[in-house]
């Protein structure tokens, strides 16, 4: 457990630090702020949780929360969001004081040697911890980024950071998506933890709070999922989940694996009696066929491209991209919004200098002094790329390596 350090104006975490004298260098106060070290750009920080075992309680109680921000390639550059959070791991000096002296003994007599002045004890050398790297969010979606740490990334091994974005779109009469406005906020520091388990204008704040997810969960309202196919194959195996104590759902009985995640069946505000969980991550091509408790069949399938992904820029130079998958998505039949929730996880380690948050969307447009043929070129580099990235057995995206070879053509000009 750490502090968390804000910037920015946020009120809640200035108020925190005007109330706790010594937080900025690295003071730990749990029942201040969440109880979380982190330094946090304009936005709200959060801490995060693991992926959890099925079990009695909802499976985000397991972890750990922080809270939340790319020029693009992609189109025109807009000003980068200012509701997003750098989160940031342990930021306190490590100071190592090698104090010795040296004092020369006297010969034995029956000479006597005249006393030695002492030496002067070394300065003492202080071993500063890597800053925490820069982030940007050049979307317009909402999100936060979580840190897996201590207890949290103990099965992993390895610290690593989740960044979590939503994508809110509005359904038209023929079930055609088109992005939102306002999109569905997400969770901030200034959540209560106690209010995990309920069901909020921000959808569920216990979901948002995993660092992990394995596969994509699906929540209906004033509806039903008939079906999920990918292209002409057949419709994917779809598992039930079902009733824990306190609301949440998880896969049950002979189809369940050793391992299940548990889930708040939330869509935005309003709390659903069942949903489905994929075996694996909703392919991008993906259909879902819903029926409305009144009206016709609808075919919902996000609009292509739609490719949410983080450029990671290390110290050494490399410049990696790495994709995003769909973990949770609600289809609200009353409200004729689809919210889909992407995740991707990264290590701390070797040092980032620049995380951005980075999407390819339909209707963009070449940046400045760019051509229609190299925006194409560019576009196609990227998504060809994230498309060869395997999807995660666990949190830390294969691709995440500063080891790997990118596309050339996405950074060439």
């Amino acid at each position: 457990a750490c502090p968390i350090v804000a910037a920015g104006g946020f009120k809640p975490l200035d108020a925190c630090l005007r109330r706790h004298d010594g937080w900025e260098s690295g003071v730990r106060d749990a029942p201040c702020c969440a109880g979380c070290i982190a330094r946090a750009l304009p936005g709200a920080a959060l801490r995060g949780r693991p992926g959890p075992p099925a079990g009695p309680l909802p499976g985000w109680q397991n972890a750990v929360m922080f809270g939340q921000r790319l020029p693009s390639p992609h189109g025109s550059h807009p000003e980068p969001r200012t509701d997003m959070t750098l989160l940031t791991p342990r930021f306190a000096l490590l100071a190592l004081a090698l104090l010795t002296a040296c004092a020369q003994t006297p010969p034995a007599p029956p000479r006597e040697a005249p006393a030695t002045k002492p030496e002067p004890a070394p300065t003492p050398v202080t071993e500063v911890a890597p800053a925490p790297p820069e982030t940007v969010n050049f979307t317009p979606f909402p999100g936060n980024i979580l840190m897996c740490d201590g207890v949290c990334s103990t099965r992993v091994g390895r610290d690593y950071y989740t960044w979590n974005v939503k994508l809110s779109f509005d359904i038209d009469r023929q079930g055609r998506l088109g992005v939102a406005e306002p999109q569905e906020p997400a969770l901030t520091v200034d959540d209560d933890p106690a209010e995990d388990g309920r069901c909020t204008a921000k959808g569920s704040p216990g979901n948002q709070r995993n660092t992990w997810f394995p596969d994509t969960a699906i929540f209906v309202r004033g509806g039903k999922l008939i079906s999920v196919r990918a292209g002409k194959q057949k419709p994917l195996k779809l598992a039930t989940l079902s009733g824990e104590k306190g609301g949440a759902l998880r896969v049950r009985g002979k189809v369940a694996r050793a391992t299940e995640w548990v889930y708040q069946p939330c869509v935005g505000a309003h709390r659903v009696a069942t949903g489905v969980r994929l075996d694996g991550f909703l392919p991008r091509e993906a259909v879902l066929a819903v029926k409305p408790e009144k009206g016709a069949l609808l075919r919902l399938s996000l609009p292509s491209p739609t490719e949410p992904y983080v450029l990671l820029r290390y110290h050494s130079g490399a410049m990696i991209p790495v994709p995003m998958r769909p973990v949770i998505v609600t289809v609200d039949l009353v409200e004729r919004r689809l919210v889909a929730y992407f995740q991707t996880t990264y290590a701390d380690q070797p040092p980032l200098r620049k995380v951005e948050l980075r999407a390819v969307l339909p209707g963009q447009t070449p940046a400045e002094g760019e051509t229609e043929a190299r925006f194409r070129e560019r576009s196609e580099a990227v998504l060809g790329d994230l498309r060869r990235c395997p999807a995660p057995t666990g949190p830390i995206e294969a691709c995440a390596t500063p080891e790997r070879e990118p596309d050339r053509r996405i950074f060439s000009h």
